[in-house]
C-alpha cells in the first residue's frame, strides 16, 4: 500500500514521486524503498492533480521526481505538471525522469527549474545515486544534451533562482569572453568530464582546471558547473579548443579568478562524486 504524504512527512523527510500513471508511479516508488531506507527519507506516490495538496501537507520534502514516461516536455499539460511542482515546492531540487532524452527536452526541464533529468535508459542503480545527489544539492544532466547546438542561456547576474524556475532565463556572453584555454576548458565541460579527467586532457594540474572553471562561470554568469555547460551550448566553442592539448601545458591565464564555489556534477561517471 502506498504511503501518503502525510504519513510519510510523519516519519522522515519525504520524497515524493508523481506520475499520471499507477502502475508507473507504483513500480518508481518500490524501486526507492531500499534506497530511501538507506537515506532516512520516506517515498509518497501521488498523482499530478495532488501535487498542490501534497505540499501543504509536507514538512520537509526533501526531493520531488516527475516521471513523465513517453510524454514529451512540448506537452503544456506535462510542462504545467513541472512547473506546479517547481511553484508548489521552491525550496525542493526537481528531478525529471522521462522516456524522451532529447537536447530539446532536457534543456526544457531545466529551463522550467529541473535540477536533474535522468533518462529511463539510465541503469536503475545510477538512477538511485542521482537521486541521492540531487537531493544533495547537485546536478545531474546527460552528457549528450550538452553537446546540441539549441540550448539555453543563463539568468543574468543576481537573477533569482524563482525566476530562472519560471524560465526567465537570457544569454548575457559571447564565446570572445572566454580565452583560448577557457574554451579547451569549457568544450570538456560541454562533454561531462570531471576536473580530473580534464586536466589529464589538456596536460594541466588539477587546480588550474578548477580555477580556470571559476572564471567561466563568472564570465558566463552561472552560478555551477551544470549552468555554465548548458549555457554556453549557444556559444560554439571553436574548433581550435578542442583540438588535442600539447604534452606541455601552454601558459595558463588563471589568475584574479573570482572565489566561486561550483556546484558538484554528475555526467559521465556511474558514481557521482563531487569535484
Amino acid at each position: 500500500m502506498q504511503e501518503t504524504v502525510a504519513e510519510a512527512a510523519a516519519a522522515a523527510p519525504v520524497v515524493m514521486v508523481v506520475d499520471s500513471m499507477i502502475l508507473r508511479r507504483a513500480g518508481l516508488a518500490r524501486l526507492m524503498r531500499e534506497w530511501a531506507e538507506a537515506n532516512r527519507v520516506s517515498v509518497a506516490a501521488i498523482p499530478p492533480d495532488l501535487v498542490a495538496e501534497a505540499a501543504a501537507e509536507a514538512r520537509h520534502c526533501a526531493l520531488a521526481v516527475l516521471n513523465l514516461g513517453g510524454m514529451s516536455l512540448a506537452d503544456p499539460l506535462a510542462l504545467g505538471w513541472l512547473r506546479t511542482l517547481a511553484d508548489s515546492l521552491p525550496r525542493t531540487p526537481l528531478a525529471v525522469v522521462s522516456d524522451c532524452d532529447s537536447p530539446a527536452e532536457v534543456v526544457t526541464a531545466f529551463r522550467a527549474g529541473a535540477r536533474g533529468f535522468i533518462p529511463t535508459s539510465t541503469d536503475p542503480d545510477v538512477t538511485l545515486q542521482a537521486f541521492a545527489f540531487i537531493m544533495g544539492g547537485g546536478s545531474y544532466f546527460p552528457p549528450g544534451a550538452l553537446l546540441s547546438p539549441r540550448g539555453v542561456g543563463l539568468a543574468p547576474r543576481g537573477a533569482t533562482h524563482a525566476a530562472a524556475r519560471k524560465g526567465e532565463i537570457s544569454a548575457t556572453a559571447s564565446p570572445s569572453a572566454l580565452t583560448q584555454r577557457q574554451q579547451a576548458v569549457l568544450s570538456r565541460l560541454q562533454e561531462g568530464h570531471s576536473n580530473k579527467a580534464i586536466a589529464r586532457a589538456l596536460g594541466m594540474k588539477e587546480p588550474t582546471v578548477k580555477v580556470h572553471v571559476r572564471q567561466i562561470m563568472k564570465k558566463l554568469g552561472a552560478a555551477n558547473r551544470t549552468q555554465a555547460a548548458l549555457a554556453s551550448v549557444t556559444l560554439p566553442v571553436p574548433r581550435s579548443a578542442t583540438a588535442a592539448a600539447p604534452s606541455a601545458p601552454a601558459a595558463d591565464d588563471a589568475s584574479g579568478a573570482e572565489n566561486l564555489a561550483p556546484a558538484r556534477e554528475a555526467h559521465d561517471r556511474a558514481a557521482p562524486t563531487t569535484h
